[in-house]
Parts: C-alpha cells; sequence; structure tokens
C-alpha cells in the first residue's frame, strides 16, 4: 500500500527521491470536461526512499542507428526498474496486481495508462508483444510518449501488470513550417517500445 514500481530513470538516487511527488487523480472524469489542475493535498505522496533500483546504460544514437541495432542493445542491457516507498500508505486507491505466472507471448494484446507530455491521464491499447528475445525487455508496438515511462503495461484480456514501460523512439519532429508534429509510423513499424520484464 506504499510502494510504488516505475522506471529506475524516472527515479535516478535518493536526491532525486528528495524532489519528487507521486500524484492521483490527474485525469478527465468520467462525462468529460476539462482535468482538474488542482487536487487535494491528500492525493499527493512524497517519495520516502528508494527500496531497489537498476538502470542499466541506455541506447543512444539517431533513430535509425537505433533500428539496425536495437536488438543486439537490448540483449546486452539490464532492466529499467525502481521500487519505491511512499511517505504514507496511499488511501482511497487499490494496488494494481501484477502477473506472477507465465510470461505473455509474441502476439499478446497489451495496453498502457500514464501521463504523455503531462496531459491528463491516457489509455494507449491496440497494442501487442511484437518479440520476446531480449533477456530483461519485451518489444511491443505501444503508443507512447516521454512522461509514459515508468508506467504499467497491462494484459489485455487478464489486466495484468506485464511490465514497466521505459524505451521508445522519437515523439516529435521538425515539421517544414518549423512545428513539432508527433512522429507516426506503421503500427509494424519503427523502433518499438521497450517494456521491462517483472521476471528478470
Amino acid at each position: 500500500e506504499d510502494l510504488v514500481m516505475t522506471a529506475g530513470h524516472c527515479i535516478t538516487d535518493e536526491t532525486a527521491c528528495a524532489a519528487t511527488k507521486f500524484v492521483f487523480g490527474y485525469a478527465v472524469k468520467a462525462g468529460g470536461g476539462k482535468a482538474a489542475t488542482t487536487v487535494p493535498a491528500g492525493e499527493v505522496y512524497g517519495c520516502k526512499k528508494i527500496v531497489t533500483r537498476d538502470l542499466d546504460k541506455q541506447p543512444t544514437g539517431t533513430v535509425s542507428s537505433i533500428i539496425s541495432i536495437l536488438a543486439n542493445i537490448l540483449n546486452k542491457m539490464g532492466p529499467d526498474y525502481a521500487l519505491i516507498q511512499l511517505d504514507r500508505k496511499v488511501e482511497g486507491h487499490r494496488p494494481l496486481s501484477v502477473n506472477r505466472g507465465a510470461e505473455p507471448a509474441k502476439g499478446t494484446e497489451l495496453l498502457t495508462i500514464g501521463h504523455p507530455v503531462g496531459l491528463p491521464l491516457k489509455v494507449s491499447g491496440g497494442a501487442t508483444v511484437r518479440s520476446t528475445s531480449p533477456k530483461s525487455y519485451y518489444i511491443t508496438d505501444i503508443d507512447a510518449f516521454g512522461g509514459n515511462s515508468g508506467g504499467p503495461v497491462f494484459n489485455a484480456r487478464t489486466r495484468l501488470i506485464e511490465g514497466i514501460l521505459v524505451l521508445g523512439g522519437a515523439d516529435f519532429a521538425k515539421s517544414p513550417a518549423g512545428c513539432n508534429t508527433a512522429v507516426t509510423v506503421a503500427q509494424d513499424k519503427g523502433i518499438g517500445t521497450g517494456v521491462t520484464r517483472l521476471s528478470f
């Protein structure tokens, strides 16, 4: 009730922990309308300590070079995760369940929830596991942006957490007019989205 699982690159050390807040309820409520711009103080939790964390060196380079060597990179990389203890037990929200059984196979349907680019809570579904070959990761075709990192990736059928969203391709590119536009690729193209396995 006082633990949060996230990506290791989201909270790198105790200094970052001390500066981090976990906020519940930042969403557009049922029926639509605007997202809340304030939340009650009781929905804001501090980071008490990092219980455990791992983060291997992340890949760098251009998108095209990463595509060509992604499988090799991920096979050598360790997992990216952190388990954080909050400053108190969470009230009014139930802990989510993780899959403690068989790992998802290629083709398993997935979804994620999170706050891409700081937006209110979003659900991204219609995704699948592309590859299970990297030792610490699944490669998926989840649509995600910066801000989704550390979020749970669910089995779309069982609703159990299958992993932690940690890695993806470029989010934005400059248009000829100089505007930032979302990078779009076909569902089965691009580098995919990396998800840290729960069983690493």
